[in-house]
């Protein structure tokens, strides 16, 4: 009995920890799409996502907005460019209608004249031909 037994052997670690990934690497499918897993090269997992066809309509539409969005963006841009390229012409732009001293109710009234000089001649015809003259 006294004799010497042989040593076991060591454990294959990396051969374990394959077996334990694989066997962590389940596939999911819900109704927006599924993720599915397969071995790749060196020991790698692929992880591959497929949409439904409703979310990948959706996707694909999310992703042409934002093409056509970043486009009017690009123009929008350019446009600023040139605009700020351009150097200012104060005489390009009409005049500002009232003088920057007036104030609002004056600028009203300024507006009005006319027409209250123009039905206050017409009142004046009226009472004239009535036989009732200014200053009676």
């Amino acid at each position: 009995m006294g004799g010497k037994s042989s040593q076991p052997a060591s454990p294959d670690y990396n051969a374990a920890a394959q077996a334990t990934a694989s066997a962590n690497k389940t596939n999911i499918n819900t109704p927006y799409g599924g993720l599915k897993y397969s071995p790749g090269e060196n020991g790698t997992w692929n992880a591959d996502v497929t949409l439904s066809p409703d979310q990948q309509r959706l996707q694909d539409q999310q992703t042409n907005t934002s093409l056509q969005l970043g486009g009017l963006q690009g123009q929008a841009s350019n446009r600023v460019g040139q605009s700020l390229s351009t150097p200012w012409d104060s005489n390009a732009y009409a005049k500002a209608p009232v003088n920057a001293g007036t104030t609002g109710q004056d600028a009203m009234m300024a507006r009005l004249q006319p027409q209250f000089d123009k039905d206050q001649a017409a009142m004046n015809n009226r009472l004239a031909n009535q036989g009732i003259m200014p200053g009676s």
